[in-house]
């Protein structure tokens, strides 16, 4: 029978009866699989290992939570062969400018709080809500949580906003769902700037496909965590 060690770093130990379970399937299984513990339990270990398992011609994809466990991944496999460690936005940032070559993408975090500010008369009823009762800062707020929320959920039609809306017990004060949709139509086709979110957002809302960026395996960092626009950009 074909032993199994757990590496951290100089040091090995002896695999328990699940370590060893999700180290065969590494190695010889076929499919998805899905790895369940509780916190500290040593899952980025795990993954860590199972890269080490892995065949050493295969190409390997590490998508870690944050950009401080994708550095401390790159340390901590320095030897393996055929990886690339990144997190969802870098990926995603690599995969717009294959497919948008030539093309400067400039990354402003505030490009929707900044349209909105400069268009609110134009897009919005903010002019109109005065007399209506309506708290005009919560309006706003709605408005800038939804666009966020939205492109998480890859959700741009005004009744699928209201539900997300209605997800987060978010209480629409007027017209929050229509403004939303009007400026994602907006963000998609302005590509002169994008922030974070629209980087993997924008790879599912054009559909982008890659022939740089393909893996035979590919591994997530803290799953269970992952967004609806995230999980599509991976599939």
């Amino acid at each position: 029978m074909e032993e199994f060690v757990i590496r951290r770093g100089d040091v090995t130990f002896e695999p328990s009866s699940y370590q060893k379970d999700i180290l065969k399937f590494a190695k010889y299984g076929d499919g998805n699989c899905f790895i369940e513990a509780c916190a500290g339990a040593s899952k980025t270990t795990m993954l860590e290992n199972i890269m080490y398992v892995l065949p050493e011609t295969h190409k390997k994809l590490f998508i870690a939570f944050n950009k401080s466990i994708a550095e401390e991944m790159k340390n901590r496999i320095s030897g393996v062969d055929n990886v690339k460690i990144c997190t969802y936005h870098s990926l995603a940032f690599d995969i717009l400018k294959e497919n948008f070559q030539g093309f400067n993408f400039n990354v402003d975090v505030d490009k929707y709080k900044r349209y909105l500010r400069e268009n609110i008369l134009n897009i919005t009823s903010y002019g109109e809500i005065d007399s209506l009762g309506i708290n005009k800062n919560t309006y706003l707020i709605n408005i800038i949580h939804l666009i966020e929320y939205a492109r998480y959920y890859h959700k741009s039609h005004v009744i699928h906003i209201k539900n997300i809306a209605e997800q987060f017990n978010l209480i629409i004060q007027r017209d929050e769902p229509k403004v939303v949709q009007k400026i994602l139509e907006w963000g998609k086709s302005d590509l002169s700037t994008i922030d974070y979110t629209d980087m993997i957002w924008l790879v599912n809302e054009y559909n982008l496909t890659t022939k740089k960026y393909l893996y035979n395996e590919i591994l997530i960092d803290e799953a269970q965590d992952t967004s609806v626009m995230q999980k599509e950009m991976v599939e």
